[in-house]
């Protein structure tokens, strides 16, 4: 599996997208525990490139999902255990800049800004350029900067709140 990653705590929708790759055509079994405490089992089939994805809803705390794969090119079933934490409680959009620091000055014209944010955010920069963060809330986006100082602005947005941080950055060629 790809994602999510064993151990994880997941926050937000109470329901994960599980993908991941095996072998093409593989009938895969998922079971997992439902909110209702009965467990449950989708059954679904690779894609012609080994890939699939499925929606699980979890419970608050700890859930189990086992994912087995059967194709007729191996002879045994594939298990795999994965074990998650859902922690229900509402999260604080935030916005935080990595690179570059605040008042740097770079000597090229395009600069890569990056940072973090709440999965599931919007993140624009200087108010026109998509930075769509990852599943993990990384972000990043490719800015022109012209000769001398700029102003650039970060806009973080998640469920009608949003959040804007400001840095400036030398360019001298």
């Amino acid at each position: 599996m790809h994602y999510p990653s064993n151990l994880d705590v997941i926050r937000g929708e109470p329901e994960i997208d599980l993908f991941g790759t095996t072998l093409p055509g593989s009938i895969l079994e998922v079971t997992y525990d439902s909110r209702e405490d009965m467990e449950r089992s989708i059954i679904l089939r690779a894609d012609f490139e080994g890939h699939f994805v499925v929606t699980i809803p979890l419970a608050e705390g700890f859930n189990v999902i086992e994912v087995i794969s059967n194709n007729s090119a191996s002879p045994e079933p594939k298990h795999q255990l994965l074990q998650l934490t859902y922690d229900s409680t509402p999260l604080t959009l935030f916005l935080e800049i990595a690179q570059p620091d605040n008042g740097a000055t770079v000597t090229n014209r395009v600069m890569t800004i990056s940072g973090e944010t709440l999965p599931g955010a919007q993140v624009v920069v200087n108010e026109i350029i998509p930075a769509p963060p990852d599943a993990s809330g990384r972000w990043q986006a490719d800015i022109v900067l012209r000769p001398g100082l700029n102003e650039i602005s970060v806009l973080a947005i998640r469920e009608g709140t949003s959040v804007e941080t400001m840095i400036t950055v030398t360019f001298q060629p």
